[in-house]
């Protein structure tokens, strides 16, 4: 299973250690997995950001959605299901 973890932050010197957390889990209790993370911030361009998680060829997308990125996620889910209404998206974090 091909899973994408989207973490998207604040500013662009943040680092999102808990999605790295989740690909840790992911790996260790399914080692055939492919966990990839894309990671960008909302000020990144969303056409850039979703071309990112495209480019991963992703069955399952994985968003943390906090309340200064909510409307940002929400955009770019959208826009994926409109590439790829196949893929699954799972939204996580305080805002869900």
């Amino acid at each position: 299973m091909r899973t994408t973890l989207v973490a998207i932050n604040s500013r662009h010197i943040h680092t999102n250690l808990g999605t790295r957390f989740i690909k840790a889990a992911i790996e260790k209790r399914t080692p055939d997995s492919k966990v990839s993370i894309v990671e960008a911030n909302v000020n990144q361009n969303l056409a850039g950001v979703v071309e990112q998680i495209v480019q991963t060829f992703p069955e399952i997308v994985g968003f943390g959605a906090y309340i200064f990125n909510s409307e940002y996620v929400l955009k770019l889910a959208a826009d994926l299901k409109k590439i790829n209404p196949q893929v699954k998206v799972v939204f996580g974090g305080p805002e869900v």
